[in-house]
């Protein structure tokens, strides 16, 4: 595939995830940004010279100026966002959750004709991820028995599972080929709310018809910012370390599906920004005039998980501080 001309993209959303992907597209071969919704006066000093700034979304919605648009606002906007959208026919990138309601992403589903929607499951496009990836589908270490995750940094103010529940819920779909977990469990390991926000840290324990047995921790209230997955083989364990360029190291198999106690053996992989290969697959989709069904079913059974994880908490947990 190729790209015949630069894709002109929009993006709504300037803030600290908005400026990444600023920056991503930047770097991204056959894409500019021509128009940004933001009213941050701070925008105009991250975006090109020639990038209008509308402080009203509603105003840069135009298929006749935008080839694409991405979508960077918090989560309970991108619904309206998406259906305006949509009605002009504009091919969208949106960040994940897609929405915040099963029946929101549902309603999205059901429009026709409906243009190019992709999901940005960020961690989808890591190369640590893909390596894995290939060697599940190529069946060459035998079915997961397990998945470990821990994922969180220092950020009180926003919500944990809605935030980084959504990229590890998608890794788990996406790496065991379903969305419908046998039975989902969760719990507060940790829950304090005070004038400076709410701190939590979350269990989610899922089983899947496989017999894989997932387990994900979430927190708002780390001191490091932490990303960590071990997928647990029969006889070998792969650790993605997230932090940083984000590395990949290969075990032994662990009893009960502990943390291995070696160093493990470093995967070498190349040095991709997961970001900028998540833009560059929607920009080529985009060019070429693809359909990419996949990438939104994917954020629909993300949002449908969340809504059951979310009933679960609720459900299992006492409602007072912890």
């Amino acid at each position: 595939m190729k790209i015949q001309s630069s894709v002109r993209l929009g993006l709504i959303g300037a803030g600290n995830r908005g400026r990444a992907i600023i920056q991503a597209i930047e770097r991204t071969m056959g894409a500019h940004l021509v128009s940004v919704g933001s009213r941050g006066p701070e925008t105009r000093a991250h975006v090109p010279s020639s990038c209008q700034i509308f402080p009203d979304w509603h105003a840069m919605l135009d298929s006749a100026v935008l080839d694409g648009l991405i979508i960077a606002t918090p989560p309970a906007t991108h619904f309206p966002i998406t259906r305006e959208a949509v009605a002009l026919n504009i091919p969208l990138l949106i960040e994940t959750p897609i929405t915040t309601t099963i029946e929101e992403a549902i309603a999205l589903k059901k429009i026709t004709p409906l243009p190019l929607i992709m999901v940005n499951h960020t961690l989808l496009a890591h190369p640590a991820y893909r390596f894995i990836k290939e060697l599940v589908t190529g069946n060459t270490v035998g079915p997961i028995r397990a998945l470990r995750s821990y994922f969180g940094m220092y950020s009180p103010d926003r919500p944990v599972l809605w935030h980084w529940g959504a990229q590890e819920l998608a890794l788990c779909v996406d790496l065991l080929d379903s969305s419908v977990p046998e039975d989902i469990s969760a719990r507060y390991v940790r829950r304090q709310i005070n004038p400076h926000g709410c701190y939590e840290t979350i269990e989610l324990q899922l089983h899947f018809m496989q017999e894989t047995d997932v387990r994900i921790r979430l927190s708002n209230s780390l001191e490091r910012a932490t990303h960590y997955l071990a997928v647990h083989f029969d006889h070998l364990t792969l650790i993605y370390d997230g932090m940083n360029s984000g590395k990949l190291t290969l075990h032994p198999s662990t009893r009960d599906f502990r943390v291995p106690e070696d160093e493990g053996q470093m995967i070498q992989l190349k040095l991709e920004n997961p970001l900028i290969n998540t833009i560059t697959w929607f920009v080529m989709a985009v060019a070429n005039r693809l359909e990419d069904s996949e990438s939104l079913n994917l954020g629909i059974d993300v949002v449908a998980l969340l809504a059951q994880c979310q009933a679960a908490l609720e459900r299992d947990s006492v409602p007072a501080n912890l």
